[in-house]
């Protein structure tokens, strides 16, 4: 096992040799070792060494399914994906983030090579609901420290989790509430892309088609019904979340065929809001 700047050394060695194994490492062993410091704050370890090195490694079929389950089991656990989950503004924050990029990573690949099991997949989808219900820290940049991000990362993820053919009708719908649920929030106002990153797994679930457009057109139209607490800046922020929101799905969709009726929706929704 390496501490934290010789594994510094090791990962730099390796993105420098186009990412490469080494021959003296267990690649699996050498992750674990990687997981370890996933949520560390510095964020050329966390962010541009780590998180490239396990991007790159998966998404060049350097795990087996039965590795890929193994990490995914560690992902999920209470040092990690749920590491001291609810807390705001400390580095908690980063392990829980990058964990969740690894989760998107995985699915991709199992979407790709088609080897994810439907158990594994509806199993990844109530973890992910789960974590986006309970993450409270939904920083965007924190200077001197890096990407927090865990509601781009969390759309990112489920993104990912949406385009697998064992995600049917049911878990589409599940999905869909979860994203609303993180568009109403009032204890922060997303100012780094939020609202795009969400929006991907929407235009994702509507291009499948496996929604109607009645379900479609409901969803959207319960964003009028906002509950505000005369309170600021509580009510902007809930209220700016919600029309950017909108304003990104509905832009997303403007050129594409046959969706007229739904982005009609998106317009009636934003004029019924009222303003704060």
């Amino acid at each position: 096992m390496y501490d934290k700047y010789e594994l510094k050394e090791r990962l730099r060695e390796i993105k420098n040799n186009d990412f490469r194994s080494p021959d003296d490492i267990s690649i699996f062993d050498f992750t674990l070792n990687m997981i370890e410091y996933i949520g560390d704050p510095d964020p050329d370890l966390r962010d541009n060494l780590i998180y490239e090195v396990l991007d790159r490694w998966i998404m060049d079929g350097m795990f087996g399914t039965d590795q890929l389950s193994k990490l995914l089991n560690i992902i999920f656990d209470s040092s990690h994906l749920f590491y001291k989950i609810g807390e705001e503004g400390t580095d908690s924050v980063f392990t829980r983030s990058f964990s969740v990029l690894i989760v998107a990573d995985i699915i991709y690949y199992y979407r790709i090579h088609n080897t994810g099991l439907e158990e594994d997949l509806r199993n990844i989808k109530e973890k992910l609901i789960k974590y986006m219900s309970e993450e409270k820290d939904v920083r965007g940049y924190i200077s001197g420290k890096g990407w927090a991000h865990s509601a781009a990362h969390t759309g990112d993820a489920l993104n990912e989790l949406v385009q697998c053919r064992y995600m049917k009708y049911k878990d589409l719908l599940e999905i869909m509430e979860a994203v609303k649920k993180k568009i109403f929030i009032n204890s922060y106002a997303y100012i780094s892309g939020e609202d795009e990153r969400l929006t991907t797994p929407i235009v994702s679930i509507i291009d499948r088609k496996i929604l109607g457009n009645k379900d479609i057109v409901d969803w959207i139209r319960s964003f009028k019904n906002i509950n505000k607490i005369s309170k600021y800046p509580e009510d902007m922020n809930l209220e700016v979340n919600v029309r950017n929101f909108l304003r990104s799905v509905y832009f997303r969709l403007l050129y594409k065929d046959n969706y007229d009726e739904i982005n009609g929706a998106i317009k009636e929704t934003l004029y019924n809001i009222k303003k704060f």
